[in-house]
């Protein structure tokens, strides 16, 4: 059955409007002619005329728009997916006024939307992208306006921290708040330029034991033991550590090590490509650097998880197979997901370990300290060395490109 679209035009519509415009010398059936059977800007189904190339459908609508734009976010907010293209076509033409660009913003940010409770998250991801495709951040900006970027900041982190939207407008509303600035802890850097890690701690297991590894392990082989490795309090980074961070330690110590490739190094994204040296050598500097304190005493120091602290930290007392639990879809950036890449860390709230760090199953894989055994029964003390040795060391947690057998919390790996 047909129906409707707010973009087709009745003909006589068309030709009324064409009436008002054109002048004795033309026909308004003359030019309905033209523009169908000549230029193609329009196509007649019944006499329903439709624009059959849709760019150019929200390019006219941009066009318009840029005049008035003041109904655009109430259009936006009825239909986001409809006006988002007229959106950012009209605010790339205003970005050249950026007093404009923010005004058309800030109504579209404020906007309530009264039918769909989606619209407010996706149309806060469409003013972050705006703002990054158009570089406004290069200007200086108004208290208004800086009150405006807060604005859409902070309904991007409710998106990350709830779990809003679907997951590939939530990657894609991480990704873009990447680029306006993530005000979460943990993901960027300090104002003096360290990385600002947000620690979660750990405390021994009750008992002075936990379990792990799994039995009849089909994958590992490394069996099942009582691990009593874990016997004073640490603390692990809540999320991996970013493009943003691993540049800081690049940048203020020359370090050379391979880039992250083209669609994974977004800066709120985890670094790739990064050794069990780099890791070393990152883990090293930011120890020394890092201001000591009452959060982080004169004694304590930064280095990479034993594989035993690892596993704790992700499953806890309970011998889960994964940080939540069961495995469930939507908690973790494995191959299920589709995503094809690295996402921002923290876009899987529900996949949060019993101490609270996220992206321990799925996203990319953890270097561990330890230096790899075929069985958890076979450990020795001194494989939890920092040796420069070259020896294989564990991997934990399964990437993007793995299915979720693979991410479960007791799966191990070595490069």
């Amino acid at each position: 059955m047909y129906k409707r679209q707010v973009a087709d035009i009745p003909r006589k519509d068309l030709v009324d409007k064409l009436h008002e415009i054109a002048d004795d010398s033309v026909s308004p059936k003359q030019i309905i002619a033209y523009v169908v059977d000549r230029a193609g800007l329009l196509s007649d189904h019944g006499g329903i005329f439709r624009f059959p190339h849709r760019t150019f459908q929200e390019y006219m609508a941009a066009r318009y728009l840029w005049r008035d734009p003041s109904d655009l976010p109430r259009l936006l907010h009825g239909d986001v997916e409809r006006w988002r293209e007229a959106f950012l076509l009209a605010g790339a033409r205003t970005a050249k006024m950026p007093y404009a660009a923010w005004n058309l913003m800030h109504n579209a940010i404020h906007q309530q939307s009264s039918t769909d409770a989606e619209s407010p998250w996706l149309v806060a991801a469409l003013c972050a992208q705006l703002i990054c495709e158009t570089k406004l951040l290069r200007h200086p900006r108004t208290e208004l306006q800086n009150d405006t970027l807060k604005a859409i900041r902070a309904k991007i982190e409710n998106i990350l921290i709830n779990g809003r939207l679907p997951l590939p407008e939530r990657a894609a509303a991480g990704h873009w708040l990447g680029g306006i600035g993530d005000p979460r802890k943990g993901v960027g850097l300090t104002a003096d330029g360290l990385p600002d890690i947000d620690w979660c701690p750990v405390n021994p297991p009750p008992g002075g034991t936990f379990v792990m590894g799994e039995k009849g392990d089909e994958f590992t082989g490394k069996g099942r033991i009582n691990c009593d490795r874990i016997r004073a309090r640490y603390a692990i980074a809540r999320y991996p550590v970013t493009v943003a961070q691993f540049q800081a330690f690049i940048k203020a110590t020359g370090y050379e090590a391979v880039e992250s490739p083209l669609g994974f190094d977004g800066p709120t994204q985890p670094r790739v490509n990064v050794s069990w040296r780099d890791a070393m050598a990152f883990c090293r500097w930011l120890s020394e650097k890092m201001p000591r304190g009452i959060t982080f005493p004169p004694e304590a120091k930064i280095t990479l998880p034993t594989e035993a602290q690892w596993e704790f930290a992700a499953r806890g007392t309970d011998a889960r197979d994964y940080p939540w639990g069961n495995w469930e879809e939507n908690r973790a950036n494995t191959y299920e997901t589709k995503l094809g890449k690295t996402c921002i860390v923290g876009a899987f709230p529900k996949g949060a370990s019993p101490c609270g760090a996220l992206d321990m199953a799925g996203q990319v894989w953890e270097w561990c300290l330890t230096a790899w055994a075929d069985s958890h029964a076979a450990f020795a003390p001194n494989l939890d060395n920092a040796s420069d040795r070259e020896v294989r060391r564990v991997l934990r947690g399964g990437s993007w490109n793995d299915n979720h057998g693979v991410a479960r919390c007791a799966y191990g790996n070595w490069g």
